[in-house]
């Protein structure tokens, strides 16, 4: 499920948000467009890295900036 807070891009067209799932150990990224576009595009954080917390855009919306926890 959706483990943070949402980030709206600076453009106003993409919603992003965290998400973890018991099936999935990596942390993903939900991209979901605010308008036309495919419903959802999963991007993931890599293996061993737990779920993301905090995201934001970069000022042009073709980055997202996640911060994570890793393990010990």
């Amino acid at each position: 499920g959706v483990v943070g807070p949402p980030a709206l891009s600076p453009d106003g067209r993409l919603l992003a948000f965290p998400l973890h799932t018991a099936d999935e150990p990596r942390g993903r990224i939900a991209l979901v467009p605010l308008g036309d576009g495919p419903p959802r595009t999963y991007r993931s954080l890599g293996e061993h890295v737990h779920p993301p917390g905090r995201l934001a855009f970069s000022p042009d919306a073709k980055r997202v900036v996640a911060l994570v926890n890793l393990p010990n």
